[in-house]
């Protein structure tokens, strides 16, 4: 024989039991879920990314821009350190662009007989590096560095940071007595 608390305690546990495989039933029943709803399709591994060529260790695809139905090419040159804004089919500086291709967004490039396929590069959120060249030094009219100016502090502040008052210069205190 079972107390009435233990059948107190199984009743919520059958309820939940029987409400999960009423859901599990809906589901499959339901018209507003899209089909094959719950099937897990397996994807194929994304394909190993090509090595890197000397164009692609040269130049970098850092932009594209539709103009007129003419799209035009950013081409950034590591070795010169310059870019260039080129059109699909012109060349400019002995590289020459073609064969864009929008899904993958990727062009052609062919410089020097050399002709590869690059890849619009991904920005990162990594920061830029801040170089320090050391502190700037002005040069005088003889070609020698010139004299740094003195440092001197605001006179609002002179005034601030002396410990002990002058004859000219008053310190004020306000005192706020307690009230009784």
């Amino acid at each position: 024989m079972t107390s009435p608390f233990q059948r107190c305690l199984c009743l919520p546990l059958l309820l939940v039991g029987a409400a999960s495989a009423m859901a599990a039933s809906i589901e499959k029943q339901s018209p507003f879920l899209p089909p094959n709803h719950g099937v897990v399709i397996a994807k194929p591994p994304a394909p190993a990314p090509a090595p890197n060529g000397i164009l692609a260790r040269e130049l970098e695809l850092r932009g594209i821009i539709q103009i007129g139905g003419t799209f035009q090419f950013s081409l950034f040159s590591k070795k010169e350190k310059m870019g260039y804004w080129i059109a699909e089919n012109e060349s400019a500086n002995g590289i020459s662009i073609r064969d864009f291709d929008a899904g993958d967004q990727s062009v052609t490039v062919t410089k020097n007989g050399r002709t590869e396929r690059l890849s619009l590069v991904s920005a990162n959120e990594r920061p830029l590096p801040i170089k320090n060249t050391g502190p700037v030094v002005s040069r005088g009219s003889s070609g020698q560095p010139a004299a740094p100016p003195p440092a001197s502090l605001p006179a609002l502040l002179q005034n601030q940071t002396k410990s002990t008052p002058t004859p000219g210069n008053v310190v004020r205190r306000r005192v706020i007595l307690p009230k009784k």
